[in-house]
């Protein structure tokens, strides 16, 4: 197997454009510089898939730096795992993270919903508001407060022992 010349950052300056170039010392990692910028790519084919790819590791970064990412890429992908799916799979749980951070607790849905209905409640009966209010503090907030609605797919245990007929 051949192996590519060892990059420097003087070669780097004399790329030309949109000319992709063998970086060295890491297997597959490759340069190109694209409208003054310098982007890096490791080519691998996928442990999953079997299909041809390529990882973008950095943009504009140093050839160390590059070279550092480059090395954890081909890593993971010597383990059978591809980078481009682990990257997504990061990228889907920290958005998932972020939704639920953002998610509304029980709590204020249960505060919007009563604020909401207390102008008909009150108008049957004036009271009926506050109350309502008084017996989630009492009942359903020490409990389930604090969870937000994302997390709350199923009872749980919050039932155990109850029957729907008790609700």
């Amino acid at each position: 197997m051949r192996t590519a010349k060892l990059l420097t950052a003087i070669d780097l300056r004399s790329l030309r454009e949109n000319k992709k170039r063998a970086v060295g010392g890491v297997r597959g990692l490759t340069v190109l510089r694209q409208g003054g910028h310098l982007r890096y790519y490791i080519r691998y084919t996928s442990p999953t898939t079997g299909k041809n790819r390529e990882y973008a590791v950095g943009n504009d970064i140093d050839i160390k730096t590059a070279r550092t990412l480059g090395a954890k890429a081909r890593e993971l992908i010597d383990n059978g795992r591809d980078p481009i799916d682990e990257r997504a799979a990061r990228e889907a749980a920290a958005e998932a993270e972020k939704a639920e951070e953002s998610a509304p607790t029980v709590r204020e849905c249960a505060l919007r919903w009563i604020e909401e209905k207390s102008e008909a409640w009150a108008e049957r009966n004036p009271i009926r508001p506050k109350q309502t209010a008084q017996r989630f503090e009492r009942h359903i907030f020490p409990v389930i407060g604090d969870m937000r609605i994302q997390g709350t797919s199923s009872p749980g245990p919050f039932l155990r022992g109850s029957t729907t007929k008790n609700l």
